[in-house]
């Protein structure tokens, strides 16, 4: 007969396995996550950036950052089939890169 002993004693072993070996219920990243997680993570970063004045709103930098983040974004939100995150991503991956061009063809033009 196990008493209330042994399941205090299984449920210390539960408890220090799961300590010794991490938590159970973080899944491992698949493509889908690792694409979206870098993805709003250049985004973030470009948004940040900009708030602190360390980046200009048309400069090079801020407009590749929102062109890959979003381009990221878009692909992984194409991988899981969520089609609306797929039309705002891909949007702004669109608008991003056009502003990118206009901006480089501005420059080549005043050499």
């Amino acid at each position: 007969m196990v008493g209330q002993k042994g399941i205090s004693v299984n449920l210390a072993i539960t408890a220090l396995t799961a300590l010794a070996t991490g938590p159970a219920m973080v899944p491992a990243m698949n493509v889908a996550d690792l694409l979206g997680t870098l993805g709003v993570g250049l985004l973030l970063l470009a948004f940040v950036l900009d708030l602190l004045d360390w980046l200009e709103e048309d400069g090079s930098v801020y407009l590749a950052l929102n062109l890959i983040g979003a381009g990221l974004a878009c692909s992984a939100a194409w991988l899981i089939g969520f089609v609306p995150f797929v039309v705002l991503e891909g949007c702004w991956a669109l608008v991003s890169a056009i502003a990118l061009a206009r901006r480089w063809h501005r420059h080549r033009r005043r050499r």
